[in-house]
């Protein structure tokens, strides 16, 4: 009869508030320190593949210019024939020709805005023609 009377012990059935706030914090905290690391990787990768396009152009641009005696063009579909195709979201490629025969610049613009260009004598690097 006294076992009757006894309360049931308490279980330990769940998590209470103040540990599932710490969780939720620690989350939080983690989550913004990755998110602008993710963007900026991002943002590398795509800067990466403007990169990559304009040294495509500049080997199609020196592919022209070996097969037509020292002489550039900056008309690009001449060159897709050379190789030149430009990836989904590179925009403003442009094409320069310099002063002397033989020297031009190319640039364009990564879909996150960066500009990029590459000369004759030099590789690809920040900044547009001029």
């Amino acid at each position: 009869m006294r076992a009757r009377n006894r309360p049931a012990p308490p279980t330990d059935a769940g998590f209470t508030l103040i540990e599932l706030m710490v969780v939720v914090l620690i989350v939080g905290i983690l989550a913004a320190i990755a998110v602008p690391v993710f963007l900026e990787q991002a943002n590398s990768a795509r800067d990466s593949v403007a990169s990559s396009d304009l040294a495509q152009a500049k080997i199609a641009e020196m592919a022209y210019v070996a097969e037509n005696s020292g002489a550039t063009t900056s008309d690009q579909p001449t060159l897709v024939h050379y190789g030149l195709v430009w990836s989904t979201g590179v925009t403003h490629p442009l094409i320069l020709l310099g002063p002397a025969s033989g020297e031009f610049c190319i640039s364009a613009q990564s879909e996150s805005g960066a500009d990029f260009k590459i000369t004759t004598h030099t590789g690809v690097e920040a900044g547009i023609c001029s």
